[in-house]
């Protein structure tokens, strides 16, 4: 089968870390692949691993251009241009199957018509009120009856959710998949990472993944681990995502400003994120929403206690090590709860080991040969 996977980017995110999952398995499966990025960069480490498993990439993004015209003019075509490529690609590639992620089904739809017998996939990543805008909603309405479309959601209230608002569109389950095997065997041990990263065995390690962007919900994070702090002064937060300048220090300057210089750390673009969980000790993540978190995922495979915010469904919570809070709660309640070993954990809804690569890979495979 010939299929290509359609993301923004091969930047470290979630969904860029699934898509790349994917088309690994995809490949090992005997698959013929390529991705299509509106963006790339040779040096991202998941963009970096796909090339040089022999997958190709090709970037359907608009260049840089020299000059205020040329600038003017490449913004005033810059749809139609990317429309243009990305038909060129596919019609290159003849694939069985298009999969499209984010906010790409809009170009999928813009050129519907050039694409019939293709299978059309679009998984949504976060909530449906959020994806689904005027556009989205639109190229949704286009690519359904006509084509053969389907829209896949992450969990079971989400797809009730995608149901209501598109009653004539099918709609089905699929998890995000997680590779277990890294997480047995990662490449660094605890003492080695901490050793490198200059983090002493003895402190309370508070770990953080995702973007820096309001939906993460930095601000609170900040005032959980100041509260941390106040009960244990030997307690290190490691925030691990992509992010601006900008965004880095709005939170790590709030983090100074409360006297917390030298106890926290950031980073973005690792590969080996194994190894990154297995140097903490609790999992921290009180967003303000989510679709179905990979790294909640990830924190599971890795044995973490995990105090989350009770915004993300219930349908993610794999192990018995998992406390929801609401955002209403202080700051303080998070801080005790992360710290406290008698925390009220929350039932487990499913098992971890069915969020496999393998597993999942070859229920998606079932979905594009429906």
């Amino acid at each position: 089968m010939k299929i290509i996977q359609f993301i923004t980017s091969l930047s470290a995110g979630g969904a860029e870390m699934i898509v790349k999952d994917y088309v690994l398995s995809l490949k090992k499966m005997g698959h013929e692949v390529m991705v299509l990025v509106y963006e790339n960069n040779e040096n991202w480490p998941y963009e970096k691993q796909v090339r040089e498993a022999g997958i190709r990439v090709e970037c359907v993004g608009p260049q840089p251009e020299s000059g205020l015209f040329k600038r003017i003019v490449g913004r005033v075509f810059r749809r139609s241009r990317i429309d243009r490529k990305t038909l060129s690609f596919i019609k290159d590639f003849k694939p069985d199957v298009i999969h499209s992620h984010l906010d790409l089904v809009t170009v999928i739809s813009d050129i519907r018509g050039e694409l019939k017998g293709i299978k059309h996939v679009f998984t949504c990543h976060n909530e449906p009120e959020r994806i689904f805008g005027a556009k989205e909603t639109k190229a949704v309405h286009n690519l359904t009856g006509e084509y053969d479309f389907v829209i896949i959601a992450l969990h079971k209230k989400m797809a009730y959710e995608i149901k209501q608002m598109f009653p004539e569109t099918e709609v089905v389950v699929l998890e995000n998949p997680i590779d277990l095997q890294r997480f047995a065997d990662p490449i660094n041990s605890r003492n080695t990472l901490r050793k490198k990263l200059k983090i002493p065995e003895d402190y309370f390690v508070i770990g953080n993944v995702g973007r820096f962007v309001p939906q993460k919900n930095h601000d609170l994070l900040v005032e959980i681990f100041a509260k941390i702090c106040e009960v244990n002064p030997k307690s290190f937060l490691l925030m691990i995502g992509e992010h601006t300048s900008e965004n880095r220090e709005r939170v790590t300057n709030k983090l100074d400003s409360l006297g917390l210089s030298g106890k926290y750390m950031v980073l973005q673009n690792i590969s080996d994120m194994p190894s990154y969980y297995g140097i903490m000790d609790v999992f921290l993540l009180p967003s303000l929403f989510e679709g179905f978190p990979v790294s909640l995922l990830e924190a599971q495979a890795a044995g973490l206690k995990c105090v989350v915010s009770d915004t993300v469904s219930e349908e993610a919570f794999l192990t018995e090590k998992i406390v929801p809070l609401s955002l209403s709660d202080p700051a303080k309640k998070w801080a005790d709860a992360v710290l406290s070993d008698n925390a009220v954990f929350f039932r487990s809804h499913g098992k971890i080991s069915d969020y496999d690569i393998n597993i999942v890979t070859s229920k998606l495979l079932d979905i594009y040969k429906a």
